[in-house]
């Protein structure tokens, strides 16, 4: 279980999270929703320790550490000149430890892991970070934006193993706005408002949810036809 209590995040300009609590359950993906600068990348940040905050976020009741958990960026940075397979080297663990055989997803998803990182177009540097935030085998895992730029056929292929993630007793998160991909992939899902309200609800009331939304902003749009 992962827990936060007391969870406060602001900035000069704005206050994003105040007293936010929650519990998330291993085994569970849940979606992160909300428009943009609502605060899904800064909860991200926080978690992995890159912002900091008030409050405290536990996993089994001990402070989370970046030994339990791994983030993909929506943009990643890379080192120059390095192959594909180079990079994940860098990422490598013993072989006991491994989930995944990445060398073989690399294959399934079309990335030349001989060829140098500069050369992939953003789709396949997204995809080369997936598979080494894959190799690093952490409890928790944060995805901001995993499916941007990439192939429709590649974003099944990153569903399929997000879901593995999760029935391999994993705790994923996933921020998306690309709604049919973030529908599929997600089974929880937690809605952040504006003036800091959140709501947790299943994947039936997220729909009703959505459902309302799309009326309203209908009904908005076609106000404004002349």
């Amino acid at each position: 279980m992962l827990t936060v209590n007391n969870f406060s995040l602001s900035y000069p300009s704005k206050k994003l999270f105040e007293n936010f609590n929650a519990k998330f359950e291993i085994g569970a993906v849940y979606g992160i929703f909300g428009l943009n600068a609502i605060g899904k990348t800064s909860f991200f940040r926080a978690m992995y320790g890159l912002t900091n905050y008030t409050g405290e976020i536990l996993l089994d009741d001990k402070p989370i550490s970046k030994n339990d958990i791994c983030f993909l960026e929506t943009n990643n940075f890379f080192y120059p000149k390095l192959t594909g397979k180079e990079y994940l080297d860098v990422f490598d663990i013993p072989q006991k430890q491994k989930l995944f055989n990445t060398e073989e997803l690399a294959e399934l998803l079309g990335l030349p892991l001989n060829q140098n990182i500069d050369t992939y177009s953003n789709g396949m540097q997204k995809k080369i970070s997936f598979l080494a935030i894959l190799k690093l085998n952490r409890k928790v895992y944060l995805f901001d934006e995993p499916f941007n730029g990439v192939d429709a056929v590649s974003s099944q292929i990153l569903i399929s193993i997000i879901k593995k993630l999760s029935a391999s007793n994993k705790l994923v998160f996933v921020t998306s706005h690309i709604p049919e991909y973030f529908m599929e992939v997600s089974n929880r899902f937690l809605i952040l408002e504006k003036d800091c309200n959140y709501i947790h609800c299943s994947k039936a009331e997220f729909i009703s949810y959505s459902n309302t939304i799309n009326q309203h902003i209908d009904s908005r749009v076609n106000d404004t036809v002349l």
